[in-house]
């Protein structure tokens, strides 16, 4: 074979020659690449530029930060004056003296102006978080027409209350921040948004007061703004990405300038002391601006978001400069590989276009139909292949079997079966699956997942006897469990998801049923339970004459036991709520010890009558808890009554304490006979009862099983938890968890500090 027929008969020469020449095409586009590079370099520049000016601003307000601390350290160890009769700052704070602190404060007003420190407000405030100190920074405008302090552009103000600010609890609480004494933040005191230093002050070794220093956000960022040419400064909340100053306020609100919250989230994501920035663009005044953002941080906290910006079209000057160039070089490229593209194919399409014809021919039916070799080279050769397409039909004809077959399996299954795709889109749906959205058989099926009219029960749904089931859902009129697994090939890669629904209508009626019977027997039991009791309690007092002891230990024994089916008609009907999801809670705050007074009112006579002593220690800065009174004390009851029953003599010890921010411990410790190892885990669980009583597997002492279950799942309603924490032949120790009132739920409460 000659060199020439050699080339024309191997398709990889046919393939390789013509990208020789695309090579060359490359290295054009590597120049195109290069002038690409030279723009987008004027774009990193000022990108660079932009993160040092949003550095250089968080290094500016350090360093200021830095000498407010400084200067709020000199304030705080200020001495006594023995000429002037000034006394010293610590002392005079302790005693409460407010002309004191004004004498003491005067000559460090003076120092603060020389050094340079713009203050705006000044604080000094007693162990009570109240100001005795507020002094206020005049206008420009009004300094020099009203006299201040000792000639300073500052006038008093009303005391007001900072007890509520988290940088006055620190303080007075004597906690330091993570880089020293001192915090840091920034807060609205009035319309304005302050830089806050503040700084403790010790008196004999206590804290007996703090300092705290305001700096005006925005009129910082004016004067740290104006150095950088056309730029504009802003600080924003890291909560929500707000902006809450800037050093050029837009024309409509600060509101323009707000960051997204992928920004925010970005930003937080960089190490505090990396010098790393992130950047956007954001439209501003009908202008497009470059952004960069970085972490505030100060003392080692994030307290805020910076950023710097820059109008974009600074920028986009260069790169307007080689559009025409490179559209021009863009076109001719495109042409030749156009051009080198249809020389391909016409090489290789007459060969290709014979499998092609062969392979229609197949589609269309003709099994039978072969291309033979139409051509020297591998594509010839593959064609003349005559045994594949009898191999192709072969396979063809197995995996429909097996297609066939597994089609079979799934419409003949009991439960409904969906199989989406990854994007949720509805591949396969069984015959069942049809009868449940009540579709005929020639109705299309929904396209999409989400099309189905699928709703969660969620509180609704029946527990069937122990804890919530969460796969329910109403499909239209039935109620339907949903199960779902991922799709896996043999590589395990994940296709989709198979949804089966089971069919649950009946069994949830079912279970309705049972839970309106019980509820409807229970109060219709509860009415002449509560007539006999009463009976019972006015024949005791003697309202129809007196009674013989024997007759009065009758009545008492009537009355003890209709007490104990009363409970246990409540606890029936607690239960019959807790399972149909009907039952209520109201959150509101209430005190702790008037819950646990509510729970051991009914308990106190038979407690004395068993020789137990109650003991009840709570703390006296114990916050109030967000409970439901009423399901709160029942849940005490429950556990007071287990510990009742399983104690013959002894204490009852009744403790609480706060174990963090937002979460109250409450201990309800015994010197019963304790709980059998082997009924730990089933202790809590319904219907299940302890075996350590010594009365007997009958006696009421024991109860029915029931409080305990009911006292926990009361309390999970209510965002807590109950356990038992310890027990032994000693007694038992059972501890569960409420929420405390905190600063989140003060939030919707009036509360505003005054400028």
């Amino acid at each position: 074979m000659s060199p020439g027929s050699e080339l024309r008969s191997r398709i990889q020469y046919k393939i390789i020659l013509p990208f020789l020449a695309l090579t060359l095409l490359v290295a054009m586009l590597g120049a195109d690449a290069a002038l690409l590079a030279i723009s987008g370099s004027a774009r990193n520049r000022v990108n660079n530029q932009l993160a040092q000016i949003a550095r250089t601003v968080n290094d500016t307000i350090v360093a200021r930060e830095r000498a407010q601390l400084a200067f709020l350290r000199e304030v705080a160890s200020a001495s006594a004056n023995p000429s002037s009769g000034t006394p010293a700052l610590a002392a005079a704070l302790a005693a409460d003296d407010r002309r004191g602190l004004v004498q003491a404060l005067a000559p460090y007003l003076v120092i603060s102006r020389e050094r340079g420190l713009s203050i705006d407000q000044f604080f000094v405030f007693n162990q009570s978080g109240t100001s005795i100190v507020n002094l206020r920074r005049l206008p420009a405008d009004a300094a020099g027409a009203s006299a201040g302090v000792v000639g300073e552009p500052f006038v008093p103000g009303a005391p007001i209350d900072l007890s509520q600010l988290q940088v006055t609890q620190l303080i007075l609480a004597a906690q330091a921040d993570t880089a020293g004494d001192t915090q840091v933040t920034l807060l609205i005191i009035g319309e304005q948004q302050y830089l806050i230093t503040a700084a403790p002050v010790t008196y004999a070794g206590d804290v007996v007061g703090g300092l705290l220093l305001a700096v005006r956000l925005d009129t910082l960022l004016h004067a740290l703004g104006g150095s950088a040419q056309a730029t504009i400064v802003t600080v924003y909340n890291p909560q929500d990405g707000m902006a809450i100053a800037s050093s050029l306020a837009p024309g409509s609100s600060l509101s323009e300038l707000d960051a997204s919250m992928d920004v925010i989230q970005a930003v937080g994501d960089l190490a505090l002391g990396a010098r790393q920035a992130t950047f956007d663009t954001q439209l501003i005044n009908g202008r497009e601006y470059l952004m960069a953002y970085t972490p505030l941080v100060v003392r080692e906290t994030m307290i805020g978001v910076i950023s710097a910006s820059i109008a974009s079209d600074y920028v986009i000057g260069t790169w307007r400069d080689f559009q025409l160039p490179l559209a021009v070089l863009t076109i001719l490229t495109m042409l030749a590989i156009i051009l080198l593209g249809i020389t391909m194919v016409r090489q290789s399409s007459w060969p290709l276009s014979m499998l092609v014809n062969t392979a229609q021919s197949v589609r269309h039916g003709d099994l039978n139909a072969r291309s033979g070799r139409v051509s020297g080279d591998e594509v010839g050769v593959l064609a003349g292949s005559d045994t594949m397409t009898g191999r192709l039909l072969d396979l063809y004809r197995e995996v429909q079997a097996e297609a066939g077959r597994r089609a079979a399996i799934l419409e003949s299954l009991a439960d409904g079966v969906v199989v989406c795709d990854n994007d949720g889109h509805v591949e396969i749906i069984n015959r069942t699956m049809r009868m449940l959205l009540n579709l005929p058989g020639d109705a299309p099926p929904p396209s999409w997942f989400a099309e189905l009219p699928l709703t969660a029960l969620g509180s609704a749904a029946p527990s069937f006897g122990q804890s919530s089931t969460t796969d329910l859902f109403a499909l239209g009129e039935r109620i339907v469990r949903v199960a779902v697994a991922p799709v896996l090939d043999n590589l395990g890669k994940n296709l989709g998801r198979v949804y089966v629904f089971h069919d649950m209508t009946d069994e949830v009626a079912i279970d309705r049923a049972k839970n309106n019977f019980i509820a409807t027997i229970s109060h219709e039991l509860r009415t002449p339970l509560t007539v006999i009791s009463g009976n019972a309690d006015l024949l005791a007092l003697g309202y129809v004459g007196a009674m013989n002891p024997d007759q009065h230990e009758l009545i008492e024994t009537m009355r003890n036991q209709t007490l104990a089916m009363t409970a246990l008609i409540n606890n029936t009907i607690t239960i019959a709520g807790l399972d149909s999801g009907s039952l209520a809670f109201n959150t509101q705050p209430n005190h702790l010890g008037d819950i646990i007074e509510q729970a051991l009112r009914s308990y106190r006579r038979a407690l004395g009558e068993k020789g137990i002593v109650v003991s009840v220690c709570l703390p006296d800065d114990l916050p109030l808890v967000m409970t439901d009174a009423h399901h709160a004390i029942n849940a005490m009851r429950q556990v007071i009554d287990n510990a009742y029953r399983y104690t013959d003599a002894g204490t009852i010890a009744i403790t609480a304490e706060m174990i963090d921010t937002t979460t109250v411990q409450v201990g309800i410790a015994d010197t019963g006979r304790g709980i059998a190892l082997d009924q730990v885990d089933a202790l809590f669980r319904r219907f299940s009862r302890g075996t350590g009583s010594t009365e007997g597997i009958n006696s009421a002492q024991r109860g029915i099983g029931l409080g305990l279950a009911i006292a926990r799942e009361l309390v999970a309603q209510q965002g807590g938890s109950l356990r038992l924490e310890r027990t032994s032949q000693a007694g038992s120790l059972f501890v569960f968890t409420l929420q405390a009132l905190n600063v989140a739920h003060l939030a919707s409460l009036p509360f505003h500090v005054a400028g």
